[in-house]
């Protein structure tokens, strides 16, 4: 977001990095449906701008005595609406967090293979995440698998040489064709 506030000069970050938090942390997140201001501190957002009714937060402020029995009622009503709002927002997550799961199941492939099936598997340094270069090869392989098992891992070995077990998850692999 800061990168985005400053692309025409790059030497003022510092003076924009204010503005750049108030918008974050007063943006609406997907997976709350909330800001984190207001998840932090129970309420919206109050603008300058915005001062007409007073809230016991202004009021406090701006120096004029409330009522304790007022205050209790307001305070009490604040605790009311901030438990609503904490709990909506955890059903929120919940349901943002099934939809993630719904979309990545949804894009999942599912490989199935049997003892003696011919497969590559994805080279190492992809697998850790890393990069080896352009020219580096993406598969390795033509190897056998000599042992399934339920939980989707599969027991290895090379073509031609029988020593090199080597278990491995079925995302990591894709058959090979002769």
């Amino acid at each position: 977001m800061l990168t985005k506030t400053v692309v025409d000069n790059q030497r003022d970050w510092a003076d924009k990095l204010l503005e750049t938090l108030w918008a974050y942390r007063t943006s609406i997140r997907r997976s709350t449906q909330a800001t984190p201001y207001s998840l932090v501190y129970g309420q919206e957002v109050v603008l300058p701008m915005e001062i007409k009714a007073i809230s016991s937060k202004v009021a406090s402020a701006m120096g004029k005595k409330i009522k304790p029995e007022d205050l209790d009622t307001l305070l009490a009503d604040k605790l009311e609406v901030v438990d609503e709002i904490r709990d909506t927002t955890s059903q929120k997550q919940i349901k943002y967090k099934h939809t993630l799961v719904n979309n990545f199941n949804r894009n999942l492939r599912s490989r199935s293979f049997k003892e003696e099936d011919k497969v590559l598997k994805t080279a190492l340094n992809l697998r850790q995440g890393k990069s080896a270069g352009k020219f580096a090869p993406t598969w390795e392989g033509p190897y056998l698998i000599k042992e399934v098992h339920n939980s989707a891992y599969y027991v290895l070995k090379t073509v031609g040489i029988g020593e090199d077990d080597e278990i491995i998850n079925g995302y990591w692999l894709k058959p090979y064709f002769d």
